[in-house]
């Protein structure tokens, strides 16, 4: 069998979630609609002050950070910023209003892209409709940190909660026995809208829970946002440059599983240079026979080609020196992730 791994950027989940140049204004609109649920309980005899203080220091955050990406190139510049200044604490509600979003977005209401539900049917097997199983030589490595993976599984699996869900993709950080045998996906920068306890080093738990997709629950979204700011829970969105042993376990699994891949699929991803030295420490020691780069837009591909062909470091002993630069082909499929001819 041939071993494939995934290389997915914010492109892959471009279909419902936004991209960075829209991040500030789906975040002014998710703001605006916060003040609206708050200004309809208002007046409901169950609303009192702390209800009252709970939506007003959350869209005073909103707005903290709102202002913020208008200053920065993007919200993980403006993280980086804030833990190279070790400014621990904003960094900490940055996270959680990231989480909070990311919730709000994919949840009122539900939404996963498709292309997600179709590659998990397509690679997933049964034996007479039951005993689902992931193929072992297909890997996931991501930069987002979106719930897309996990909420497509959950149409498939039916499980009951998130800490079971990460268990059946073999998602890293999220599992303590991650297996790089099996099919699994590692998240380079965690995963949004869980609790990260340090104590049992990658184990982590969602703290959004929902009871369905109506506004009353955004009130308990943001009751649990700030519960989780004042508490000492680390949020489970773990960037890839922090310094801690979660991230650094992330990257050596990373590290081992580009090393036996054979074929690489590059999705919605452009390799910014604010990722690079990450990106060169993970892909350096390869044995790759094919890269293939999917976008629909073909200057985003050619420009994501360009960025690859002088990341991998000729120079470098470690680097497979048989991939040819014309082994590295671009798709423009856009309906469906791409699966190799290779699968099987």
């Amino acid at each position: 069998m041939v071993n494939i791994t995934y290389l997915f950027g914010a492109g892959a989940s471009a279909n419902e979630l936004p991209l960075i140049r829209g991040i500030k204004d789906e975040l002014i609109a998710f703001k605006k609609k916060i003040i609206d649920v708050k200004e309809g309980f208002e007046h409901s005899e169950k609303f009192n002050e702390t209800d009252q203080k709970i939506y007003i220091d959350t869209i005073s955050d909103l707005g903290w950070l709102i202002s913020e990406v208008s200053n920065h190139a993007t919200i993980d510049t403006f993280a980086k910023k804030l833990f190279l200044i070790d400014d621990i604490p904003n960094l900490k509600k940055l996270k959680g209003l990231i989480d909070l979003f990311f919730v709000y977005k994919q949840n009122f209401p539900k939404k996963v892209d498709n292309r997600y539900d179709t590659f998990l049917a397509t690679i997933l097997k049964s034996e007479k409709g039951i005993n689902l199983s992931f193929p072992h030589n297909i890997k996931i490595i991501s930069w987002n940190y979106d719930n897309q993976f996990e909420l497509s599984a959950n149409n498939f699996f039916k499980l009951d909660d998130d800490l079971s869900i990460q268990n059946r993709l073999n998602i890293i950080p999220g599992v303590s026995d991650f297996n790089k045998d099996n099919f699994g996906i590692i998240k380079l920068n965690g995963t949004a809208a869980g609790l990260i306890d340090f104590s049992e080093e990658f184990k982590s738990k969602n703290y959004f829970i929902l009871d369905g997709s109506n506004e009353s629950n955004i009130f308990s979204l943001i009751k649990n946002y700030i519960i989780y700011k004042d508490s000492n829970y680390k949020s489970s969105i773990l960037f890839a440059w922090e310094n801690n042993q979660i991230q650094e376990t992330v990257r050596n699994y990373a590290k081992k599983i580009i090393s036996e891949t054979e074929i690489l699929i590059i999705i919605g991803y452009s390799f910014p240079t604010f990722n690079r030295f990450v990106d060169k420490d993970i892909l350096s020691n390869n044995n790759f026979k094919k890269i293939i780069i999917q976008s629909d837009n073909i200057e985003t591909a050619t420009n994501a080609k360009f960025r690859l062909e002088n990341l991998l470091p000729n120079g470098n002993s470690n680097y497979n020196k048989n991939l040819r630069i014309d082994n590295i082909e671009i798709n423009t499929a856009k309906d469906e992730f791409l699966i190799p001819f290779e699968f099987n």
